[in-house]
């Protein structure tokens, strides 16, 4: 790699490897369960979740979801962060670090 390149320039030219890594972390997921306080009443599919009151996100069961990953969700598919698939799939289906606030802080 040339001097006047950085890594974290190199690694944003090469998309596949984006790609690939965010495939792993959808299958070895670091956090497979996450859990948010509900700061605001609401109603989600007939279920009503007070103010307060804690929130179980089940990353593991998300990112195996056929409706959302296809009919093969445990096969290993880069192609599943192609620019197409991300247009098409809900911005909160793939959650590696959480979301939010709460996010991994290295993320840019």
């Amino acid at each position: 790699m040339r001097g006047d390149t950085s890594l974290y320039d190199f690694y944003h030219r090469i998309p596949y490897l984006d790609q690939v890594i965010n495939e792993v972390l959808r299958l070895c997921s670091p956090a497979f369960l996450l859990m948010r306080e509900c700061k605001q009443e609401c109603t989600i599919n007939g279920v009503r979740f007070p103010v307060g009151v804690d929130v179980n996100v089940p990353v593991y069961a998300i990112h195996r979801d056929p409706e959302i990953w296809g009919e093969n969700p445990e096969k290993f598919d880069p192609e599943h962060f192609s620019t197409e698939a991300n247009e098409k799939r809900h911005p909160y289906a793939f959650l590696p670090f959480g979301s939010g606030p709460h996010q991994c802080i290295g993320m840019r």
